[in-house]
């Protein structure tokens, strides 16, 4: 004091430390598999530190507090931030940031053709991916055993019956897409005909007559 009065005091102080923010996303697998549009995709908190009790998540705009994991479907492609900060018991505080890319769907398509019985006829994909690229494909034709995972398919059928044929594509990314289309399938074609007269002398003059199926789609 300004009378030359001295006093002190001492306490012990701990100095906490800061946890360390981290998250994980499970179904992110390089190379392998990434993350779709409009599909759900989870995020886990992996963060180090003793007794964290808070959890902010920020994933496109849109909060989530309280929670250590959370699910989001992202509504648009292409690069999205993503922000973590975590609070421990003391008050201590970490954050961190990092982005993860949206990848849109492939377009499912392939083109019908007409299938005749017990003629194979080969079926063309026609799917497009403007992310990533396809690298796989199923085959099923619905109500039958005909199924096939090659990209441009043979497909054989025994009886006359309409059928739906249906391709689901899958891109590296693991982003899908189907189509399903219709099959008629034909009586096939039987090649006939008639001859008069069915012998005689030189030089004979004989008449043909095309008793086919289907003389319209026939050639001599």
């Amino acid at each position: 004091t300004e009378y030359g009065c001295l006093d002190s005091i001492q306490q012990a102080i701990t100095v906490n430390k800061t946890p360390e923010a981290i998250y994980l996303v499970p179904s992110i697998i390089p190379g392998v598999k990434g993350i779709c549009v409009d599909k759900a995709v989870t995020f886990e908190d992996a963060s180090v530190g003793e007794h964290v009790i808070g959890w902010d998540w920020s994933l496109e705009g849109q909060v989530y507090e309280g929670e250590t994991q959370v699910d989001h479907i992202f509504s648009g492609i292409g690069f999205k931030t993503i922000h973590l900060s975590v609070v421990d018991y003391a008050g201590c505080v970490d954050d961190t940031s990092g982005l993860v890319e949206v990848n849109a769907h492939p377009e499912a398509g392939f083109d019908v053709v007409d299938f005749c019985i017990g003629t194979p006829v080969q079926v063309f994909d026609a799917s497009v991916a403007t992310h990533g690229t396809i690298n796989k494909w199923q085959w099923d034709v619905l109500g039958h055993t005909n199924e096939s995972d090659d990209q441009h398919p043979y497909f054989n059928f025994e009886d006359i019956q309409n059928y739906e044929l249906k391709l689901i594509v899958e891109t590296n990314y693991g982003c899908i897409d189907s189509v399903t289309k219709s099959l008629d399938i034909h009586e096939s074609d039987e090649a006939k005909f008639l001859f008069t007269p069915e012998y005689g002398a030189p030089p004979l003059e004989v008449t043909f007559e095309n008793t086919s199926n289907d003389p319209s789609n026939s050639w001599w």
